[in-house]
C-alpha cells in the first residue's frame, strides 16, 4: 500500500488552494466571493480538517510544508519507464555496485530493480527530500542507505563513489543552492541533479535519469550542457511522450531518458548534444526547437513532437505526443536494443558511500572519530577518512587516547555551564579529566610538544585540547661540553607546560538571565547587557511594572530622553552627542509646544561644544566651507579683480573655478602677485584646489616641433608666491571684523556642532558563558559596548588586550542576536593565540580556526566549506585567507553601476547648473578611470571557492585593520609628499565586504 503512494504534484492546487488564506492559529480570512466561500467549505470538510495542521488535520507544519514544497517536482515514475532503465543499465554494463537514487520518493526504483540485486551485494542509498515520502521509503528499505534530506544536504556520498545513479530527476525552474558546490548555484533542479549526479558516479558509471526536456532544449542551458559534456559522455537520450506519467502519477509532462557515461581513461565516443537545431512538428507548416540529438537520433523519440502543450501556464509549447503506431513498452524495448553493449567501466577510483551513523552526526567536520580498531577523519562530505598516518599504529593509539581526553573535556565544559548538572557531577568529571590528562602526557608527552603530538592537528579541534596546558618560554643557560666554544656558556629556549586553571578548579558556571531587577537603574543595566540597548519592553518585565510607568521613571531621573525627532527613547550616552547643536534646535521648538522637553533643551545645552574664535579656527584658500562671495570679495579688495567663484563638489569630487570679468591685466595680478607663466588668478584658484601651480617654458625640439617643459625653478618661485598669497588672504580676513564673524559663524555651525559619543561600561564582572579566569578592563567592557552599537574602529595600543576585546564582542554579538557568525580576521602569526584565547576566556564556544596544515591553497577550500555548513559561534581566519575570499560578481557588478550612476547624477546636475566645460570634462574623466579601474577588479583571478556573500558570515571583526588602508579616495594635493594616492586592491575587496 505504502508503495502506491505517488506524491502531491498532481494534486497541489487541489490540496494547498486555500493555504495562503489560513494563518497560523487558524483564523480563515480574505474569503469574501460566496462562491468562494462554498468551495473553501468544500474544501475545508474533504480536505483541510484531514491534513492542515492550522485546522487540527494530521500533518505537522514541518510536513505540510515540505509536502506543499514538493509539488513543483513531484511527478513519480511509472513502473514501465523503470524498468526499461533498468533493463538500459543493464544493457549498458552495470552488474553490480553503488546504486543511487537522489529523488528516492518512495523507492519505486529500488522496488523495481531486477530481484537478482536485492540478493547481491548490491549497496542501494537512496536520498528523498519529503519528510511523508521519506518516511515511507524508510520503512520499505530498512536495509538500504536512506537519508531524508536534499540531494544538496546529504553527508557520506563523496564524489567518484558510485556506480550506477538511476532517477526521475525532479524538476522545476526553483534554483538549488548547494554551498559546498557553489559552482552550481542558480541552476535549475534538474540541471542541478544532473551535474552532482556526474560527480559521485566513478570514473566509467552511468548516470541514468528521467529529466525536464528543457535540459536538453533549452539554449540557455547550453554552458550547462557544455559543463556536463566535460565530465561525460553522452550515450544516448530517449524522448518520452507526455502520457508518460500519467497514470502513475496524474500529471502530462515531457520527459528525457539521458544515459551518460562519466569520463575514464577509456577513449568512449559520446554523442554531440550541445546545441539547439529545429524539427517540423504535427502542426503543418511549423517546426520546434529540440536539441540536436534528437534531430539526429529521430529513433529514440517516442512520439510525435508538436506544439500543443500546456502544462504550467496554459500558453502553447512544445510537446511529445504519444506515437499513433508504437506504444510506450514496445517504443522504449526497441531503444533498448538499440544502446551499445557492456561500455560501463569498473570504477578505477576506491571510494566508497558511507552510512552515516549516529557518532558520525554528532561529530564535526574535521574530527579524529574512532572507527572500529583505528581512527578516521570526518571529511566535509561527512564521509569517513582514514588520516595520513593511519599505518602508524604508535600513533593510532596515541589519537585513541586523545579523543577519549577530548570528548572528556568537551563534556566537563558542557556541564559546567549546565544548571542541571551539580557540583558533585562537575568535580567528578574534573576528576576524571586530571586523571586522563595526566596519563596522556605520562605516556604521551605534552599535547603542545609538537613533534611528539603535532600530527594531532588533523582534528579540528586540537586547539581546545591544547588549551589544557598553559605553555610558557624561557632561555637556560648551558656550557657548551666540546668543540670550538667547550666552556662557553649558551642560551636555549625552553618550553614549559602547567596544568590549565580547569584541570584543578571550575573555570565556568551557569550564567542565567536574571528574570526581575530592583530598580530601573538596575533594569537599565541589565537592558545594556542583555539586549544591547534600551529596551523599555524588556525592562518593563524585568520590574514587574508597565511599560509607560518605566519610561516615565527613566525620563524623570535623567537615565533616558525621549529624542523628538524618533520619539523613542535613548540613554544619555546616545542622547548627548552626536549632532547637539541641531537636536538643541529641535529640543527648543518641541518645548515651546510641550514643556517635557525642557529637561532635553537644558541637558542639551550643559553639553554644547565653545565656540571658537577665528584665531582657533584653521582656514586657508583651499578650506571648502568657505563661502564663495568671501573669495569673490578678496580679489576684489586684493587684486582689483572682479571675477566669478563657483565651488562643485559631488561624492566622488570637487573644484573651485574662478571667471575673471573685468582686471585680468592690472599690475597686481600680472606682475605684483603674478610670477612669470601664471597670473595671481592662477595661482589662487591652484590654491583653492589644494594644488601647487607649475610653470611650464615651451622649446623647440631636435625634430622642429614644440614641446612643454616644466621650469623647475619657475615652478618654486610659483609655489612661494601661492603660500605669501594664502598668508595675506588669513590676514585680511582676520583683520575685517564682519568677515572674520563670518567665518565664526559658518565654522561654528557647520563644524563645531558635535560631540563624541561616551560610551556606557556595562557594570558586570564577566559576560555571559565568560570564564572566571578572565577578568576584563573598563576599556575593553567599553569597547565592546561600542562595537554592539555601531561600526567602528578601535585604535588600541599594543598591550592593550584586543584579542580578549575582539573575542567578547564576538560572543556577544552572536548571543543577543546581531550576527549569527561573526568573522574575526587575525594576522597569521596570532591565529593559534585566538584559538587558546578563546578557550580561556570562552572555553565551550564553538569555534572554528584553521590548523597549520589547513593554511595551504588545498585545505583551504575545505575550511571554506565548514565556515560556510557550520554552525559557528566565531570563526577565526589569518588576512591571507580573508584576502583570497571573492564577493560574487553580481554584488561587485552591483555596486559598480550604483558608483557610475552616482556620478553621471554628479555629471547631469553640473550641466544643469551651466558650469563651464572644464568641470564637465573632469567628471566624465573620472567616470572613465572609475569604470576601468573596477572592470579590473572584477577580472581579479578568484580563488575556486565560495563566494563571500555564501559564507552566512554577517559581522566583520577585522585586527590590524591597518593592512586594509590605502581605500579609494580623491584628492588634488598629489603633489605632496607623504599623500599617497595609490588604492590597494584588497582595502576595495575588504570594502566590498562590508556592504
Amino acid at each position: 500500500m505504502l508503495m502506491r503512494y505517488v506524491g502531491w504534484g498532481a494534486f497541489a492546487q487541489d490540496v494547498f488552494k486555500w493555504d495562503s488564506n489560513i494563518s497560523k492559529d487558524g483564523h480563515v480570512w480574505g474569503i469574501y466571493d460566496p462562491k468562494e466561500k462554498a468551495a473553501f467549505e468544500k474544501w475545508r470538510n474533504e480536505i483541510g480538517d484531514k491534513l492542515h495542521p492550522a485546522l487540527g488535520g494530521a500533518m505537522t507544519e514541518e510536513e505540510w510544508a515540505a509536502a506543499r514544497r514538493s509539488t513543483q517536482n513531484a511527478h513519480y515514475t511509472s513502473r514501465t519507464v523503470i524498468e526499461a532503465m533498468w533493463a538500459m543499465a543493464e544493457r549498458l554494463g552495470f552488474t553490480n555496485g553503488t546504486v543511487l537514487e537522489p529523488a528516492a520518493g518512495v523507492g519505486h526504483f529500488l522496488g523495481l530493480a531486477p530481484e537478482r540485486y536485492q540478493h547481491w551485494s548490491t549497496q542501494f542509498v537512496g536520498v528523498e527530500l519529503d519528510t511523508i515520502s521519506g518516511g515511507i521509503l524508510q520503512q520499505l528499505y530498512p536495509a538500504a542507505n536512506i537519508q531524508v534530506t536534499g540531494f544538496e544536504s546529504a553527508k557520506g556520498i563523496p564524489d567518484n563513489s558510485v556506480d550506477l545513479v538511476i532517477s526521475n530527476f525532479p524538476f522545476g525552474k526553483i534554483p538549488i543552492y548547494d554551498r559546498r558546490h557553489p559552482d552550481y548555484s542558480g541552476w535549475s533542479v534538474h540541471n542541478y541533479f544532473f551535474a552532482r549526479a556526474l560527480d559521485v558516479v566513478k570514473p566509467g558509471g552511468l548516470v541514468v535519469a528521467v529529466t525536464s526536456h528543457w535540459t536538453l532544449d533549452a539554449a540557455s542551458n547550453y554552458r550547462m550542457r557544455e559543463y556536463l559534456a566535460g565530465k561525460g559522455d553522452l550515450v544516448a537520450a530517449v524522448r518520452l511522450p507526455q502520457s508518460a506519467f500519467k497514470e502513475n502519477a496524474g500529471t502530462e509532462v515531457t520527459t528525457d531518458i539521458l544515459i551518460f557515461r562519466k569520463k575514464d581513461h577509456r577513449a568512449f565516443e559520446g554523442e554531440a548534444f550541445r546545441s539547439v537545431g529545429t524539427v517540423p512538428v504535427a502542426e503543418a507548416g511549423e517546426t520546434a526547437d529540440v536539441n540536436e540529438y534528437f534531430e539526429k537520433h529521430p529513433e529514440m523519440v517516442l512520439g510525435r513532437h508538436s506544439m500543443s502543450g500546456t502544462m504550467r501556464a496554459g500558453k502553447r509549447e512544445y510537446t511529445l505526443l504519444p506515437a499513433k503506431d508504437e506504444d510506450i513498452e514496445d517504443g522504449l524495448s526497441r531503444v533498448t536494443r538499440l544502446l551499445p553493449a557492456r561500455i560501463a567501466g569498473r570504477g578505477s577510483v576506491e571510494r566508497h558511500v558511507g552510512r552515516v551513523t549516529e557518532s558520525m552526526e554528532k561529530a564535526r567536520s574535521g574530527n579524529l572519530i574512532i572507527d572500529g580498531d583505528g581512527v578516521a577523519v570526518v571529511n566535509s562530505e561527512g564521509v569517513l577518512e582514514p588520516p595520513e598516518w593511519a599505518s602508524n599504529a604508535n600513533k593510532v593509539a596515541r589519537a585513541r587516547d586523545y579523543i577519549g581526553l577530548r570528548e572528556t573535556l568537551k563534556t566537563l565544559i558542557r556541564k559546567q555551564q549546565d544548571p542541571a548538572a551539580s557540583d558533585r557531577e562537575v568535580e567528578d568529571l574534573r576528576k576524571d579529566l586530571a586523571r586522563q590528562y595526566g596519563a596522556f602526557v605520562k605516556k604521551h608527552k605534552n599535547l603542545n610538544n609538537s613533534q611528539a603530538n603535532g600530527y594531532l592537528s588533523d582534528d579540528v579541534e586540537f586547539p581546545i585540547v591544547q588549551s589544557l596546558e598553559n605553555v610558557q618560554e624561557h632561555q637556560e643557560p648551558f656550557k657548551v661540553k666540546s668543540g670550538p666554544y667547550k666552556g662557553q656558556t649558551r642560551f636555549k629556549t625552553v618550553k614549559t607546560f602547567a596544568p590549565a586553571d580547569i584541570l584543578s578548579k571550575r573555570t565556568a558556571r551557569p550564567f542565567i538571565e536574571p528574570d526581575r531587577a530592583e530598580s530601573a537603574e538596575d533594569a537599565l543595566k541589565l537592558s545594556m547587557v542583555f539586549r544591547g540597548g534600551l529596551d523599555p519592553d524588556y525592562m518593563a518585565a524585568l520590574l514587574g511594572r508597565e511599560v509607560d510607568e518605566v519610561k516615565a521613571e527613566l525620563a524623570d531621573k535623567g537615565l533616558a530622553y525621549e529624542n523628538p525627532a524618533t520619539g523613542l527613547l535613548e540613554t544619555p550616552e546616545d542622547y548627548l552627542s552626536g549632532a547637539v547643536k541641531q537636536k538643541l534646535e529641535r529640543a527648543k521648538g518641541q518645548a515651546e509646544e510641550d514643556p517635557r522637553f525642557e529637561k532635553n533643551v537644558k541637558a542639551l545645552e550643559a553639553v554644547q561644544p565653545e565656540p571658537l574664535g577665528v584665531d582657533q579656527i584653521h582656514f586657508r584658500l583651499g578650506s571648502h566651507w568657505l563661502p564663495p562671495a568671501m573669495i569673490e570679495r578678496f580679489l576684489a579688495e586684493f587684486l582689483d579683480v572682479a571675477a566669478s567663484v563657483s565651488y562643485v563638489s559631488t561624492e566622488e569630487t570637487s573644484s573651485w573655478r574662478i571667471a575673471a570679468r573685468t582686471g585680468q591685466r592690472d599690475a597686481k595680478n600680472l606682475t605684483t602677485w603674478g610670477v612669470d607663466g601664471a597670473d595671481a588668478l592662477s595661482l589662487i584658484e591652484a590654491s583653492l584646489n589644494l594644488k601647487f601651480k607649475d610653470v611650464y617654458d615651451y622649446v623647440e625640439d631636435e625634430y622642429g616641433k614644440t614641446r612643454r617643459v616644466k621650469d623647475k625653478e619657475g615652478s618654486l618661485v610659483a609655489r612661494q608666491k601661492q603660500r605669501e598669497i594664502n598668508d595675506e588672504f588669513v590676514k585680511w580676513a582676520k583683520d575685517r571684523s564682519d568677515v572674520a564673524t563670518e567665518i565664526e559663524t559658518v565654522y561654528n555651525r557647520d563644524y563645531n556642532g558635535s560631540i563624541l559619543k561616551q560610551f556606557y561600561i556595562p557594570d558586570v564582572d564577566r559576560y555571559p558563558g565568560a570564564s572566571d579566569s578572565v577578568m576584563l578592563r573598563p576599556h575593553q567592557k567599553r569597547a565592546v559596548s561600542r562595537g554592539l552599537q555601531e561600526s567602528c574602529i578601535l585604535v588600541h595600543p599594543t598591550g592593550s588586550g584586543k584579542t580578549y576585546t575582539f573575542i567578547s564582542l564576538a560572543m556577544e554579538m552572536r548571543r543577543i542576536g546581531t550576527a549569527t557568525k561573526p568573522l574575526i580576521v587575525v594576522q597569521g602569526s596570532t591565529v593559534a593565540q585566538y584559538a587558546q584565547s578563546f578557550n580561556q576566556i570562552y572555553p565551550s564556544a564553538r569555534v572554528l580556526v584553521p590548523s597549520d596544515n589547513q593554511r595551504n591553497a588545498k585545505n583551504r577550500q575545505k575550511l571554506l566549506a565548514q565556515i560556510a555548513t557550520g554552525d559557528w559561534d566565531a570563526v577565526v581566519i589569518p588576512h591571507s585567507f580573508f584576502d583570497m575570499l571573492a564577493n560574487d560578481p553580481e554584488v561587485e557588478k552591483a555596486y559598480l553601476d550604483e558608483r557610475m550612476a552616482e556620478i553621471r547624477e554628479a555629471i547631469k546636475e553640473a550641466d544643469e547648473e551651466g558650469d563651464n566645460e572644464h568641470t564637465v570634462k573632469e567628471l566624465e574623466a573620472l567616470l572613465e578611470r572609475k569604470q576601468t579601474r573596477y572592470k579590473k577588479l572584477l577580472d581579479t583571478p578568484r580563488d575556486k571557492s565560495i563566494w563571500w556573500e555564501d559564507l552566512g558570515v554577517d559581522a566583520l571583526l577585522v585586527d590590524e585593520s591597518h593592512s586594509y588602508k590605502r581605500g579609494e579616495f580623491l584628492t588634488k594635493m598629489g603633489n605632496v609628499k607623504g599623500i599617497d594616492q595609490g588604492t590597494a586592491g584588497k582595502s576595495i575587496r575588504c570594502m566590498l565586504k562590508c556592504l
